[in-house]
């Protein structure tokens, strides 16, 4: 049977097979009778066998065969018919069992025949299927090689041309390397030259360094001595003063009687110092009701502003005549160092922390130290206020600024703002504070005027009130 033979065998079989169909099936010979009345439309016309199919199927169980006997006719004659052929099958029994076995026999083969048929058909179907994917691949083989091909041209004349365009530059490169060594000759002996110059040169520059040397040494050695003491006076006059030196309280009382003479009238202090009261009393109530923190409390204003609004608040200050000054009014005031002070207070414990023309004392270290310890201290939603000399005015900024021998130098606003925004405080709000009096003020309207009153006649001071988130 095909169905139990190997691949390579079954193949073989289907050629042999083929071949012999197309040889001996064929439209004018014997067997094309057998090709009428197919029907299985899926199968080629010499595969379809319908007498072959049919004899199988007359040796299947149920169907009439040879020795049995027919339908017995009602009538008196088919009854006598019968009984004869019921006399003649007796007789000839032994003959109809062997016909019944030879039609077994044949009509075993013709199925047989019939699978082996439909199985080749099967292998026939699957080898035209083959034949044909082979014969699209061929045939797109066949269509890749002469687009190759004609790549390959391509190539070949591209190669072709830059063989040409090399022969060109060879004939133009032969000139040029044939003046290449002249060249190099004439840069050989160029080189040469200068190396020599270059020789004498570095002699001459030795000669002219070692002199040099031996007159600094004459220098330093007899100004040494002088140049030590005058850099040692000039370091000591740059060097700022910072409250984060030692304190000496020599100076306590004459700066005392300097801030009498130089700050103004004690009610008249308080009175200017009232404009940060609504936004003090807003901060002490969204902070939680925490104290206010006065840096540089001095005669203590603000320190008295604040507690007649109910609002406790304590004063830090290095001078010992305004700390005493303080306490004999009831303010709370401490003695110390700022930046030593500060450092000791825990954080966000502080509602409100101010600064009252204190800024502007500080070298800018100690600045930054100030307000990055402010802002430590604050609550979220408690308020720093700064107050300083307002250098925009040019008589503050040229003489007034300077009344004061401890100021270190002027803050402009934008600088302070951005100082206060930079180390974590938001919403810097600038107040412009102390004008002139509008007699002293140009009625003009010009930009001169206006330029005029602005930096001549404009605020002396001003106060920054920024808020810690």
């Amino acid at each position: 049977m095909l169905s139990n033979a190997n691949p390579v065998e079954r193949q073989r079989l289907f050629e042999a097979a083929a071949k012999i169909l197309r040889q001996r099936v064929t439209f004018d010979s014997r067997f094309h009778a057998l090709l009428e009345g197919i029907p299985d439309d899926s199968l080629p016309p010499f595969f379809a066998l319908p007498f072959t199919e049919r004899l199988s199927r007359m040796a299947e169980p149920g169907q009439p065969q040879i020795g049995d006997m027919p339908p017995q006719p009602p009538t008196l004659r088919g009854r006598v018919g019968a009984v004869l052929v019921n006399i003649v099958r007796r007789m000839l029994f032994w003959y109809t069992d062997q016909i019944r076995a030879q039609h077994k026999r044949i009509a075993e083969a013709a199925r047989e025949q019939a699978r082996a048929l439909h199985e080749l058909s099967a292998a026939g179907r699957w080898g035209r299927d083959a034949l044909a994917d082979i014969t699209s691949r061929v045939a797109g083989q066949e269509q890749q090689q002469v687009l190759h091909a004609s790549r390959l041209e391509d190539i070949w004349t591209e190669l072709q041309a830059l063989a040409g365009r090399i022969e060109r530059i060879e004939l133009q490169v032969d000139p040029l390397l044939s003046g290449q060594s002249t060249i190099a000759r004439a840069l050989s002996e160029h080189a040469a030259a200068v190396r020599i110059q270059t020789e004498s040169l570095l002699e001459r520059l030795t000669d002219v360094e070692r002199e040099a040397r031996e007159e600094s040494d004459r220098i330093r050695a007899g100004l040494g001595a002088r140049m030590g003491r005058f850099e040692a006076s000039l370091q000591e006059l740059h060097t700022p003063p910072t409250l984060s030196r030692k304190i000496s309280h020599v100076d306590d009382r004459l700066l005392a009687a300097h801030a009498q003479a130089f700050r103004g009238d004690r009610a008249e202090i308080k009175r200017r110092l009232a404009v940060y009261l609504p936004h003090a009393q807003r901060a002490y109530a969204a902070a939680g009701s925490l104290p206010a923190l006065d840096l540089g409390c001095g005669r203590g204003e603000w320190l008295e502003v604040l507690s007649e609004s109910g609002i406790p608040v304590r004063g830090i200050d290095a001078n010992r005549e305004f700390v005493a000054a303080c306490r004999e009014l009831g303010l709370n005031a401490t003695e110390g160092d700022l930046p030593q002070v500060l450092q000791s207070i825990p954080d966000e414990s502080h509602g409100i922390v101010s600064a009252i023309h204190v800024l502007e004392h500080l070298s800018f270290r100690d600045l930054l130290e100030v307000v990055d310890q402010a802002v430590r201290i604050l609550k979220p939603g408690g308020i720093v206020v700064f107050e300083t000399p307002n250098p925009r005015n040019l008589f503050v900024s040229s003489n007034n600024f300077y009344l004061d021998p401890t100021h270190h130098h002027p803050l402009p606003s934008e600088f302070l703002a951005f100082i206060v925004e930079a180390r974590g405080l938001s919403q810097p709000q600038v107040l412009p504070l102390v004008p002139y009096p509008d007699s002293y003020r140009l009625q003009e309207t010009g930009q001169a005027a206006l330029f005029i009153n602005e930096h001549f006649f404009g605020p002396q001071d001003y106060g920054i009130i920024a808020r810690k988130s």
